[in-house]
């Protein structure tokens, strides 16, 4: 190659390398005059599952030289024949299950022979349909006898589903099937186009209040209910004694007029009382203060009764009829309102939560709280990528978690078993 630009230092460099020998990392270096190596060789390695082996070494005294056969990924032996850039005259079947939205049956359409390519769509169906014009190559699609993915059985060690029919020969490819280790060891995969990620669903017994006449109650627990009866009561009583004893209150009065009344009529007229039992209500003219309390107020205007009521109706913003009073009656009532105001701003705010959201009452947040507890149950869809990874999983409580949960093969949407939802994973 002749360049306009020319290093000076190289001749120098070239001339002061050729002809001599240098101790290296793998060895000694002996170049030629022509200023080639004379002593060069690579070791051949080969990839195997997960790392690479050494099966032989290649020099330029001795070519290559292999102490084991080649294995092709998938654990052949035989060298694959590629082709070009076309697939021009070839037939290929296609492994296919439905799996939305990956692949959709149209089985209202193909009811007899669903291996026609216009009998599927979705994401891989249109790739595949791209790649047949690409490559100018024909196709049909092959559903296994079980409709299941791929699962191996340890105990008679055979594959089922997609994975049974490629290595049987009966499919040259297939879609929708997840990469793992343990497939991974029997087939080969493209590179990942889409990725997604597992998720578990637990069914909660959800307090709805549209399903429950006591939604109302809801809010509270029910010891706050029956702390709230009964301080009511106890409200009720101290009003009506504090409405009594007080020399302000009604009854209070009359007690004091009782006791600072010395008049010889008040004495008297206790005395007809005791003996008659007459309180002489009829009488307008007062000749002592006991007349005049009896007529302003009965002993009943202030009772227990009208106490439960009055303390009663704060719950709903309005007073009763009859109030005390005596102005420690009066300041009790006043923080009890004071109380019953936030008590019933707190009863609004959790009855709108329960109203608008369903209280869930769920103690699990990961897997392994499922292995710790016994109401709820769980399960997986066999022979599916998830199932492969726990089961092979580094950690034995995934295998733990396969083990004692429900197996099934096919779940339909709202499918569910005792308390715990089997969920559908991709």
């Amino acid at each position: 190659c002749t360049f306009g630009d020319t290093w000076a230092g190289g001749n120098v460099l070239l001339t002061s390398i050729i002809g001599n020998t240098y101790s290296g990392v793998t060895g000694d270096i002996v170049i030629d005059d022509q200023g080639t190596t004379t002593t060069t060789s690579y070791d051949v390695m080969n990839f195997k599952v997960d790392a690479f082996h050494k099966i032989g070494t290649w020099s330029n005294t001795t070519k290559l030289s292999l102490v084991d056969g080649i294995e092709y990924l998938g654990g052949g032996k035989t060298t694959p024949t590629g082709f070009g850039n076309t697939l021009t005259g070839f037939h290929l079947r296609i492994g296919i299950v439905p799996e939305p939205p990956i692949a959709y049956l149209d089985a209202a359409t193909c009811v007899n022979d669903t291996s026609l390519p216009q009998c599927w769509y979705g994401w891989n169906p249109d790739i595949i349909s791209k790649l047949a014009d690409s490559l100018n190559f024909t196709y049909e699609y092959v559903q296994p006898d079980d409709r299941k993915y791929g699962g191996y059985n340890t105990e008679t060690e055979t594959w089922n589903g997609m994975m049974k029919d490629l290595l049987d020969h009966k499919t040259d490819l297939t879609i929708a099937l997840s990469i793992n280790t343990e497939r991974s060891k029997y087939i080969d995969f493209t590179l990942s186009f889409f990725e997604d990620q597992a998720s578990f669903i637990v069914f909660s017994k959800s307090a709805k209040s549209s399903g429950n006449i006591f939604f109302f109650l809801l809010p509270f627990k029910m010891g706050v209910w029956a702390s709230i009866f009964g301080i009511i009561i106890v409200i009720s009583f101290l009003v009506c004694l504090l409405s009594k004893l007080s020399p302000y209150g009604k009854y209070g009065r009359k007690i004091h007029a009782q006791q600072v009344c010395a008049c010889s009529e008040c004495r008297a007229r206790k005395g007809m009382k005791e003996e008659n039992g007459c309180s002489f209500k009829e009488t307008k003219e007062f000749a002592c203060r006991v007349d005049k309390v009896e007529e302003e107020d009965t002993l009943g205007d202030m009772s227990f009764y009208n106490s439960v009521w009055v303390v009663s109706t704060g719950f709903v913003q309005q007073g009763g009829e009859t109030l005390p009073a005596a102005p420690s009656g009066r300041f009790l009532l006043f923080f009890w309102w004071l109380f019953v105001m936030i008590l019933v701003s707190m009863y609004t705010a959790n009855l709108t939560a329960h109203l608008t959201l369903e209280r869930n009452d769920i103690s699990i947040t990961s897997l392994f709280d499922l292995l710790a507890q016994s109401e709820y149950s769980w399960g997986l869809i066999t022979d599916r990528n998830l199932e492969s990874m726990m089961k092979n999983h580094g950690e034995d409580k995934y295998g733990q978690l396969v083990q004692e949960g429900d197996q099934t093969g096919q779940l339909r949407c709202g499918d569910r078993e005792g308390s715990g939802w089997r969920v559908r994973v991709y």
